[in-house]
């Protein structure tokens, strides 16, 4: 009796043991597969994000063929007074093209398109409607939206559209203030900053070949608006001389900034 004891005892205990050791590996492999499963569903967020922002760009272009051709809706969207009494949504309903696909959508997505009007230019505009003030530019929602899932190379695309567009309109070394399609220094500077605190991993290498990008842009442009005398003239040696003793552009001189901490 007390033999049947001992071997079921030793029994029972080979099975849970045997037990133990199948469950060890699946739970290890379950918490293993939890940080996997985790990255993947942000790569797919951010993906579901870049394609939405793609999304936005190729549909204020479409946006803005529809407003062209819907001269009512012109007339009531251009007086500010008008803008400022009725909402888009109810300046829409008023046009026998309420109901196209292209109106839906700028309806549908209130937040991450910008429909408006400007007389003197819009950074981020996109799409302008043919001899009109009327623009439509992608909002900021979506870059601050995929930011804030982490560094990534959709995040990246994201932001590397306002960076290019934000240096197609920034502000060189003495520009003019009063131009409204200008992004100021400490503006543009904002934008770079924040894009190197948030793209220090693997988007780095794109981000400091995007700041190479940018100062050979602006001292080619620097170079193409500088009046050259004619060769051989009395000024050309002067003018030869103020090139030289030029100034650097403060934009230049903040970019390179980037490029010295990599060294």
């Amino acid at each position: 009796m007390r033999f049947l004891f001992v071997a079921s005892s030793f029994f029972l205990s080979a099975l849970l043991l045997g037990g133990c050791a199948q469950l060890q590996p699946q739970a290890q492999s379950q918490g293993q597969s939890q940080p996997a499963a985790r990255a993947a569903g942000i790569n797919d967020a951010a993906a579901k994000i870049r394609n939405a922002f793609q999304r936005d760009l190729a549909m204020c272009s479409d946006i803005i063929r529809r407003i062209g051709m819907d001269r009512a809706f012109i007339d009531g969207f251009l007086p500010a007074g008008n803008r400022e009494a009725a909402s888009m949504a109810s300046l829409i309903q008023k046009s026998p093209h309420a109901q196209t696909p292209e109106y839906l959508y700028l309806l549908n997505n209130p937040d991450t398109i910008d429909v408006g009007v400007s007389y003197h230019g819009h950074p981020w505009a996109v799409a302008w409607v043919e001899n009109e003030a009327i623009y439509c530019a992608p909002t900021l929602e979506r870059m601050q939206d995929i930011e804030a899932l982490g560094e990534s190379a959709e995040a990246w695309q994201v932001r590397e559209f306002f960076l290019d567009k934000a240096l197609q309109h920034s502000e060189s070394s003495g520009g003019d203030a009063s131009d409204a399609n200008k992004i100021r220094q400490g503006e543009f500077q904002t934008l770079v900053q924040q894009a190197s605190q948030r793209y220090t991993g693997g988007q780095r290498p794109q981000f400091l070949a995007w700041v190479s990008k940018a100062i050979d842009i602006i001292e080619r442009q620097r170079s193409e608006e500088t009046v050259d005398a004619p060769a051989g003239s009395a000024l050309s040696a002067i003018y030869e001389k103020m090139k030289r003793n030029a100034p650097p552009d403060e934009r230049v001189t903040f970019l390179r900034g980037f490029l010295e901490e990599k060294r």
